[in-house]
């Protein structure tokens, strides 16, 4: 390679770079930042599970006292705020929050699992099973389109962690779920909720995580391909 004095390098080399180079260069419009992603998560959160509601009934919303009407639904309103705020962040290379999201699951399971325990005292289990499962595909149904929003709200961010993230979008999409059931189901027996309701939470994490694993393991084959 030809260089001036001093180790500087030829002007026509740089030339030639910028001839190859400038003409590729399109602008970019830039990411969101963190606050308006998560209010964008938050607000197709809770309106997928209005609307299944509304499509359903308010059957399960009547049914509560007005005391667990106000911590449960401010409870789901927190935690998913705190979901779509991680969820964010795992998207911005960097910038990823203190807690991780397993055990932001964990936390969320064990509060809402304790919230359910402290007001709902009705141990009969006739039934169980049907309308559990009916209970469980409901919520994961709702949860399927809060995830597709996740994924298009945040596809153009980069996560360094995708399993991570993954579990952060479930955590997500499983509290839609919940509180469509919330507001839609009236059966308050306490291993009903506790158990089928709770389980969408779980389940949609790791759903998640299992897609974030399945993304990394394609990214790695990619790269792997583009280095041969």
């Amino acid at each position: 390679m030809e260089s001036g004095p001093a180790g500087e390098l030829d002007p026509a080399i740089v030339e030639r770079a910028k001839k190859a180079i400038i003409p590729s260069i399109r602008p970019v419009r830039p990411i969101a930042s963190t606050a308006i992603q998560t209010l964008v998560l938050i607000i197709a959160c809770a309106a997928i599970a209005w609307s299944g509601a509304a499509l359903s009934g308010f059957g399960g919303f009547f049914a509560l006292s007005l005391v667990e009407r106000v911590v449960i639904f401010m409870s789901l309103a927190l935690f998913a705020w705190m979901a779509a705020r991680l969820l964010a962040s795992e998207m911005i290379p960097g910038g990823g929050l203190p807690i991780r999201p397993g055990w932001l699951l964990a936390v969320v399971c064990a509060a809402i699992g304790c919230e359910f325990l402290v007001f709902f005292h009705d141990y009969d289990v006739s039934g169980f099973v049907p309308q559990g499962i009916e209970c469980l595909v409901n919520g994961l149904l709702h949860a399927i389109p809060v995830g597709l929003v996740a994924w298009i709200v945040l596809r153009r961010g980069f996560a360094v962690e995708p399993v991570g993230a993954g579990v952060a979008a479930g955590l997500l999409a499983g509290l839609g779920g919940l509180g469509l059931l919330e507001l839609y189901c009236s059966n308050l027996k306490v291993m009903h909720q506790a158990i089928w309701h709770l389980a969408v939470l779980p389940v949609s994490g790791i759903i998640g995580g299992a897609l974030g694993w399945i993304s990394q393991r394609v990214r790695g084959i990619g790269r792997a391909a583009e280095v041969q």
